[in-house]
């Protein structure tokens, strides 16, 4: 395998990994800070933070733990708020 088709392979399981937490999010939208991905996440930020992801599960679980501390700082804000 040349160094070129790895990098395609390699792109394309990137690609897919990106779609799959991107659908998740969309699913998803109304929990967890999902939301947050859905509007201020480009596929260049999702992949950042899932590039060492083997698995769907183990990208969405990254991007989960990644906006969580959004998602808490809202919830406080929220009840403080209301």
């Amino acid at each position: 395998m040349t160094e070129q088709e790895f990098l395609s392979i390699k792109k394309s399981f990137d690609d897919s990994l990106v779609k799959a937490v991107r659908d998740h999010a969309i699913a998803n939208y109304d929990s967890d800070g999902w939301d947050y991905v859905v509007e201020t996440f480009s596929d260049a930020d999702i992949s950042a933070v899932v590039k060492s992801a083997r698995t769907v599960k183990a990208a969405i679980g990254m991007v989960k733990k990644d906006v969580r501390p959004l998602y808490e700082m809202r919830r406080e804000m929220q009840a403080e708020a209301f």
